[in-house]
């Protein structure tokens, strides 16, 4: 940074008002589409006038589906259009050569996330933004994640009890962690299938949600490690499938790899019944407080989860229907609901407060949903 120029470097960009502000999008991926929408929702003010990508088909359905004129290529855009802002929606390794391409042209630049894949790449990504005088933004959707919004509230409200949800889904929906890639293909397959696609906020891969129960556990990290967290769950969730009659464990032998499917894999963070995988768990944390949740298939979709993502059906895992077919025929989710939130005050040694959501907590998810559908929304419905 030359010292004479840091006063300008961070001086206030000159607005854009009176007329609407044009972006221009280059690589029409399966991210695409929520930055069309994005754009779409406020076309009183912002307006698409470009897209581009070197793939030919990816093209043609960008320039079908907005009426923006189309490039087969990042330069040709820049020579061939008048954008405000570009947004790179192109694979992580490219931001940094191609905002500084942007840059050198005078215009803003909005990049997708992670921002570049070398902590080199992105401090030459901001130097080059603001030599040119423009701005840099990168896209950071994840703070509107709805579990993390509620997270957020309960640290701001300093609410230091461990607070336990046990719920189900109104519809079938694939949860995918937060960065895998989903190929366009299982898009197709559950789309087909009427299955909703939902990013959540923890890592992992992907959970089919139908008939399972879903747990999660919000609660201050106490000097806890990850692991220390993990284990401190797996009490209460032990003890609860303790009360249907199955002898759960923490998984000894863990997984190499990370499969597509969540229940193809077991970690430190999961349990097992019978050596097979039964409960898979992800964990996230925030300013000192750790989020963590997890599915328990109760019927089983091992089939419909490897029609849906291609492969093998999955015999690895197990579910409660079938391990608990010879002792407890018949076994509902609520049953399962009930031994959970018992195995947890067993384990805490407390019995918890129970209450089910209060009006005003509906419509807060609601709101913070409806915020998060130009991006990634991940609120469950009521069983």
């Amino acid at each position: 940074m030359r010292g004479g120029d840091q006063a300008a470097v961070f001086s206030r960009k000159p607005s854009i008002t009176g007329r609407k502000i044009r972006f221009a999008l280059v690589g029409c991926g399966r991210i695409s589409p929520k930055h069309f929408e994005a754009i779409e929702a406020h076309a009183k003010a912002a307006e698409l006038v470009a897209v581009a990508d070197i793939d030919p088909a990816a093209l043609e359905r960008a320039v079908a589906a907005t009426g923006a004129k189309g490039f087969a290529s990042l330069e040709a855009l820049l020579a061939g259009s008048d954008p405000d802002l570009v947004i790179l929606a192109t694979p992580s390794g490219l931001h940094a050569p191609q905002a500084t391409l942007v840059a050198e042209a005078g215009r803003h630049v909005m990049t997708e996330k992670p921002m570049a894949t070398r902590w080199q790449d992105g401090k030459a990504m901001v130097q080059a933004c603001d030599e040119a005088g423009i701005h840099l933004f990168v896209v950071k959707q994840n703070r509107r994640n709805p579990t993390l919004q509620l997270l957020r509230r309960a640290i701001e409200a300093d609410r230091r009890d461990p607070v336990l949800r046990v719920y189900g889904w109104s519809r079938p929906t694939l949860s995918i962690g937060a960065k895998t890639d989903l190929p366009e293909a299982v898009h197709a397959r559950c789309a087909a299938s009427g299955v909703e696609v939902v990013r959540r906020a923890t890592g992992g891969g992907c959970v089919l949600h139908d008939g399972d129960v879903t747990y999660s556990v919000i609660a201050p990290e106490a000097g806890r490690s990850v692991l220390a967290a993990y284990r401190w769950v797996a009490q209460g969730l032990i003890a609860g499938l303790g009360l249907l009659g199955l002898e759960a464990a923490v998984a000894e032998h863990q997984t190499l790899g990370r499969p597509l499917d969540c229940f193809r894999a077991a970690t430190g963070a999961d349990l097992q019944v019978g050596g097979r995988k039964v409960c898979g768990s992800a964990q996230v944390r925030r300013q000192g407080w750790f989020l963590q949740h997890g599915s328990i298939p109760v019927p089983d979709i091992r089939a419909k989860t490897a029609s849906l993502l291609g492969g093998e059906v999955d015999d690895s895992s197990t579910c409660l229907e079938e391990s608990l077919g010879r002792r407890r025929p018949g076994s509902s989710a609520d049953e399962v609901e009930r031994a959970l939130v018992a195995g947890f005050a067993r384990a805490w040694g407390r019995e918890p407060g129970r209450r089910r959501p209060q009006a005003r907590e509906w419509a807060l998810a609601e709101e913070i949903e409806e915020g998060a559908r130009g991006g990634v929304a991940a609120q469950p419905g009521a069983r």
